[in-house]
């Protein structure tokens, strides 16, 4: 029987997605940000999808538009999408997966 390598997202970002499952995976990691801070998603190429762990933030996009997300809640970014993202009071933890966009 062969099985799958186990990664614990918590412990590293060298996960091998590629290696591991097909499809158009990038990387995915989990990221922690500190309150205040900031962060950019820019998705020239690819896309981004984001569920939020613990926490909070705040998303603006290029037309200025805000939106609030808190724990158990997810963001997508489509193919030349762009996003700035400021960790709410408590800052946030993420498990961001990038995905190539061919």
């Amino acid at each position: 029987m062969t099985y799958s390598p186990r990664v614990n997202l918590y412990e590293t970002d060298v996960t091998n997605i590629t290696e591991i499952m097909a499809g158009p995976w990038k990387a995915i990691k989990v990221v922690d940000v500190a309150s205040g801070e900031t962060l950019e998603f820019s998705t020239d190429g690819e896309e981004h999808g984001v569920f939020v762990i613990e926490g909070s933030f705040v998303a603006t996009i290029p037309d200025g538009s805000t939106f609030e997300f808190k724990k158990d809640m997810s963001m997508t970014l489509a193919s030349g999408g762009a996003a700035s993202v400021v960790a709410g009071p408590e800052g946030f933890k993420i498990c961001q997966v990038t995905m190539r966009v061919d």
